[in-house]
């Protein structure tokens, strides 16, 4: 962290009676497999980020007025449409760099904090009343506070038992083919073991969004912040410049609010749809919605994108593909089996982790995939037993192949070659056929994707510590021995 005092970071008014709030920092990110696949992996980097993700956590909660002053004067028009513009990635985005040592750090009182400060504020009362607020984690314990420990005794002990607002995160979305980027400040609350937030809120900075309603998550640019499809479907303009947009869908309420300056508000709430119910009256989320302040965001660096992108050919959105496709997944896992026993006896694939999906994410189209997890008789990890690897099948259509030359972040493309984790792509030859390969023993990861002239690929995920009995290349013509998939072959070439 850098030297400024950090009694400012804990030592802001609260009120008497601050709404708690859930601290979940296992959210569901929107990468897919691939993110949660790679949970051991970035355990280690969680301890570096740590330092910045609790600064930005102890965002406590004040006794602001969101909202009563009509908001913040709106920002000079730009001189070209935000809609079609974007932002270059920056890593350190939000981040301050120390002129001494050259270090990163989210300092407090930036526009992070006062988005997550109007939104505890706006929304905590009914996260509370709804019981979307785990008890258990809405205030700091001693592992939150260690970094103090030892430095600064009196800042620890004011540390524990404070409460938290409504945790952030900071979000770079590709778009435009990767031309450029979206920037967002996405909250959350809800339980942490369900597979997503049953509440959320996302302050889109101005650029690369367009309020015209339409599928949300889709590989458009710009991107939509509501989608009407199957709700009932309300707009109401207001005078001081304002649009309100809701989407009733019966258990999840959509709402977009579009201020003057071309920021916006969009929030979600599922009222449990399936399994725990958590009850809000539309009306007052949409009053809330509306108390949230319009902010004056730092546009630094937003400009046209170079070419919109043409819609991307892939598989239309179905619901039911998965269902309809678990037959064939199940067979493709039997193959991938009997493939697995042939080089290493012993091996075998999970039952239960077999099956279909159809994923649709921001930067790629809808895929048609099967996932499933082997085991491998050597030990990947000290007294775990067998080592796991997951294996993942991507059928043809709405995906190309990665190379060397496309340009960073650019979507549409498997494997993602995002660096996350530092280590750089690679492409082979293996038995004719293309590979990708992202590997660093020294890390513990292995992953590779193999591509087949039939336009399907299967790509081989894994991590481990220390010494592992298979090499690289090993790794890799095990991928490569993958059979093919068992999917309709007619619908591919349609596609």
């Amino acid at each position: 962290m850098n030297d400024h005092d950090p009694m400012a970071i804990i030592g802001r008014a609260i009120p008497e009676d601050p709404p708690p709030a859930n601290f979940d920092l296992d959210r569901i990110v929107s990468d897919g497999y691939r993110a949660r696949r790679r949970h051991r992996a970035v355990l280690g980097g969680a301890a570096t980020a740590g330092v910045a993700a609790l600064a930005g956590a102890l965002a406590l909660a004040v006794g602001l007025n969101p909202g009563a002053d009509g908001g913040v004067e709106a920002a000079e028009q730009f001189d070209f449409d935000p809609a079609t513009a974007a932002y270059p990635y920056d890593e350190h985005w939000g981040a301050v760099q120390d002129p001494e040592d050259g270090s990163w750090a989210y300092e407090t009182g930036g526009e992070a904090d006062e988005v997550a400060e109007a939104a505890t504020t706006a929304f905590g009362p009914l996260l509370d009343e709804a019981g979307l607020w785990d008890d258990a984690l809405n205030t700091s314990e001693a592992e939150d506070c260690e970094m103090f420990e030892e430095s600064a005794t009196e800042v620890y002990n004011e540390c524990l038992d404070q409460p938290f607002g409504l945790p952030y995160q900071r979000n770079q979305t590709p778009a435009a083919d990767g031309q450029g980027y979206l920037r967002s400040y996405w909250l959350y609350a809800g339980d942490e073991e369900a597979d997503a937030p049953a509440f959320t809120a996302e302050a889109m900075l101005p650029g690369g969004w367009t309020a015209e309603p339409g599928p949300v998550g889709a590989n458009e640019f710009p991107q939509h912040l509501v989608d009407d499809e199957g709700a009932e479907f309300t707009t109401e303009e207001f005078e001081d410049g304002r649009t309100l947009m809701v989407a009733d869908r019966g258990c999840v309420y959509d709402l977009a609010v579009v201020y003057p300056n071309e920021s916006a508000l969009r929030v979600s709430w599922d009222t449990g749809c399936e399994g725990e119910q958590y009850p809000v009256d539309l009306g007052e989320l949409t009053d809330a919605a509306l108390s949230m302040p319009e902010f004056a965001f730092d546009t630094g660096g937003l400009a046209p994108v170079d070419e919109l992108p043409e819609p991307p050919d892939g598989w239309p959105a179905d619901d039911g593909w998965a269902e309809g496709a678990q037959a064939d997944a199940v067979a493709t896992g039997e193959a991938v089996e009997e493939a697995l026993t042939g080089l290493y006896p012993g091996a075998d694939v999970i039952d239960e982790s077999v099956g279909a999906s159809a994923p649709e994410e921001a930067d790629s189209t809808v895929l048609h995939q099967y996932s499933m997890t082997a085991t491998l008789p050597f030990e990947a990890f000290a007294g775990e037993g067998d080592a796991h690897v997951n294996v993942t099948y991507t059928l043809p259509g709405g995906w190309t192949p990665w190379t060397p030359d496309l340009a960073e972040g650019e979507g549409g493309h498997l494997p993602d070659c995002d660096g996350k984790l530092g280590i750089d792509c690679a492409q082979v030859d293996v038995d004719g056929r293309t590979a990708v390969v992202e590997v660093d023993p020294e890390s513990g990861v292995y992953e590779v994707t193999v591509f087949d002239e039939d336009g399907w690929a299967v790509n081989l995920f894994m991590t481990f510590e220390g010494e592992f009995d298979l090499t690289v290349e090993e790794f890799t013509e095990l991928a490569a021995a993958m059979p093919a998939p068992v999917h309709d072959e007619e619908a591919a070439q349609q596609d």
